[in-house]
């Protein structure tokens, strides 16, 4: 894997290692360009404290290791400060203006909850068709801000109702994302774990709609720059469905 943009560390409460770790492992695996897209889902949210994720706090230092260790290696990779982060309206203008002043370059849209950090997980089981319908709205409102660079795992929502209203739910996203000119990911961490996602609905859709897909690790441990059998995988079932698969993506402002 030449280029990844989605990339966590230990801040995030469910990820080990540090900044450093991560970049010297991208270097082993021959990576030419790293971002890292920590989880700021409670980062505006008073009520969330005790919950394990980056905080204002840990903010300046995150950005600072991360370009320590870009300049340390900076004869062997390119290394880029981004940030994952759930689109909650309400929330949604003053985190990107913290962001920015803190020397964030790009934000991917994934969209974990509904509403705030304590409304709906979408990774929890879900049957009722309005929580689906209401994720993809919230997903194409996020889209339709231009502050996102790309769409992480677009698919992760795991909806056990019908699968045909899965599928038309999630066109809606696919066709907004090609409005937007954004890319969707094929999320790694999903095929190497072998998650509810991504599939093949998901699959069907991007072939169906001409998206452009781009591969997002999902790194939650160094070692998965180490690792390559997510991403053959993945080059096969892009294969498979005659996808646009893109390695880099120019960063939005937001």
């Amino acid at each position: 894997m030449r280029v990844n943009y989605h990339t966590h560390t230990v801040l995030c409460g469910h990820a080990r290692g540090t900044e450093e770790e991560y970049v010297k492992a991208a270097v082993e695996g021959g990576m030419e360009i790293l971002g890292f897209s920590e989880h700021c889902t409670y980062l505006m949210h008073p009520h969330a404290t005790d919950k394990p994720c980056l905080t204002l706090q840990q903010l300046p230092e995150h950005i600072r290791a991360i370009r320590a260790a870009g300049e340390k290696y900076r004869d062997s990779i390119r290394v880029h400060a981004g940030m994952e982060v759930e689109y909650f309206p309400e929330t949604f203008a003053e985190l990107a203006n913290i962001l920015r002043d803190q020397g964030v370059e790009y934000l991917l849209l994934g969209q974990h909850f509904l509403d705030s950090p304590l409304g709906q997980r979408t990774r929890n089981e879900i049957y009722d068709p309005a929580i689906l319908t209401h994720y993809c709205d919230q997903v194409i409102e996020g889209m339709q801000t231009g502050a996102f660079t790309y769409v992480a795992h677009p698919d992760c929502i795991l909806f056990l109702g019908d699968r045909g209203l899965l599928k038309q739910q999630l066109r809606r996203i696919c066709r907004e994302a090609k409005a937007c000119g954004l890319p969707l990911e094929i999320n790694l961490l999903g095929i190497h774990k072998q998650k509810h996602y991504p599939c093949t609905e998901y699959f069907e859709l991007l072939a169906e709609e001409g998206n452009t897909v781009i591969f997002g690790a999902d790194a939650h441990q160094p070692e998965r720059f180490l690792n390559y059998e997510a991403e053959t995988k993945g080059k096969a079932l892009v294969e498979q469905y005659g996808l646009h698969l893109v390695e880099t993506v120019p960063f939005r402002r937001f």
